[in-house]
């Protein structure tokens, strides 16, 4: 009986043990940015959102084209806005969270990527003009 209830002990302490293990793992879920903006500062915005993304293990989705095809679709998850046109003369781009995205730090760590000298060497790269702060 003794024996029995060691080795009982002994495989609730490694379950216990390997759960302490995984659990942490398992509970570092990847959050969801929804982006929507028009095709011009695309090219930009993907490859910020992708460094964004690895670094704080978010998934980026980015909805792109003229506002018609998406402003529905975005009046219910878009967390964050952006615009400007490659035709501009300046090329710059906006960008905006929306009342969602004012909710969600990773959305508002996002703006500050984008405004930071690394965001805007990323656009500066694809021919936008920015200023950092």
């Amino acid at each position: 009986m003794r024996l029995r209830l060691f080795h009982s002990v002994s495989l609730i302490l490694s379950i216990v043990s390997l759960s302490a293990l995984i659990l942490p793992v398992m509970s570092v879920a990847e959050e969801t940015l929804h982006l929507y903006g028009p095709g011009g500062p695309y090219p930009a915005m993907q490859e910020a959102a992708a460094v964004f993304g690895k670094r704080y293990k978010a998934e980026m989705e980015i909805v792109v084209g003229p506002t018609n095809e998406w402003v529905e679709k975005a009046k219910s998850d878009a967390d964050v806005i952006y615009s400007g046109s490659e035709y501009m003369i300046y090329r710059d781009c906006g960008i905006a969270l929306t009342p969602r995205g004012k909710r969600k730090a990773l959305a508002r760590n996002l703006i500050e990527f984008l405004e930071s000298a690394e965001g805007a060497k990323i656009f500066e790269k694809w021919g936008w003009v920015t200023e950092t702060k």
